[in-house]
């Protein structure tokens, strides 16, 4: 399964979103795909290749690549392949490659789920391919005005390349996923807690916390949840915040 997560506006939480999922995905690999580089790498000490620029390279040489030979393990055994830092080099990786690349991790989904974290999905995003192949596309998003607005004016063109747009909710305030949902026509995958500490053990920008306690986390349980909704190609049971 090939799910591509992105946002309409910056650091909804998208890279943590994708470290979530694909760290509780069975045999899952995450795949940093941002246009304005690559945060990975650096924030968790990894060597600069292999990476995505290498696994483009050969899926360019028009052979199917082994993603085992382009990955890097992060703290807990996720195998990830790293973006290019640069945003210039991260940009002329997909649009050199992008058809190539999108083929080849389509390849791959056929085996084992693969989570792209595709960062911003702009008017000039150089994804148009890998929107066309994915079996789902996120949009992770607040739930606040300014986010609810900008995803009201891309929605229509991020429809006419992704056959499954679904929703990501960050938080339930002000906005509940009901209302959401109601608003923007677009089903509700979940609704992940706002829960910083957690979040951020996760994602690498806080200090570790115990693996009994990230466990027990409600962010860990919902995340589950979603993981669940995507395997069965369902959405949120029964979303809930809904605002007075």
């Amino acid at each position: 399964m090939l799910v591509v997560l992105g946002a309409v506006r910056s650091s909804p939480g998208t890279t943590t979103a994708a470290l979530l999922i694909a760290g509780s995905a069975e045999t899952a690999v995450l795949i940093e795909a941002d246009p304005d580089g690559g945060v990975l790498q650096a924030r968790f000490g990894l060597a600069r290749e292999p990476n995505l620029a290498t696994f483009a390279a050969a899926a360019r040489a028009g052979t199917a690549p082994n993603v085992n030979d382009h990955t890097q393990m992060l703290p807990g055994g996720l195998p990830v392949v790293t973006s290019p830092a640069s945003a210039d080099a991260a940009v002329a990786t997909w649009h050199g490659a992008g058809p190539a690349v999108s083929k080849a991790l389509r390849a791959i989904a056929a085996e084992r789920m693969v989570i792209v974290d595709a960062g911003r999905f702009t008017p000039t995003s150089p994804h148009s391919a890998l929107l066309d192949t994915a079996d789902a596309v996120v949009l992770v998003i607040r739930p606040v005005l300014e986010d609810l607005n900008a995803l009201a004016h891309r929605r229509d063109a991020l429809l006419e390349r992704a056959g499954d747009l679904r929703l990501l909710v960050i938080g339930d305030q002000p906005y509940g996923a009901s209302e959401i949902q109601h608003r923007l026509e677009l089903p509700v995958l979940g609704v992940l807690p706002s829960d910083p500490r957690s979040a951020g053990a996760f994602a690498g920008t806080a200090a570790p916390a115990s693996s009994r306690w990230l466990r027990r986390s409600p962010l860990t349980r919902a995340v589950r949840a979603v993981v669940e909704n995507l395997v069965a190609g369902s959405t949120e049971p029964s979303p809930t915040g809904v605002p007075a």
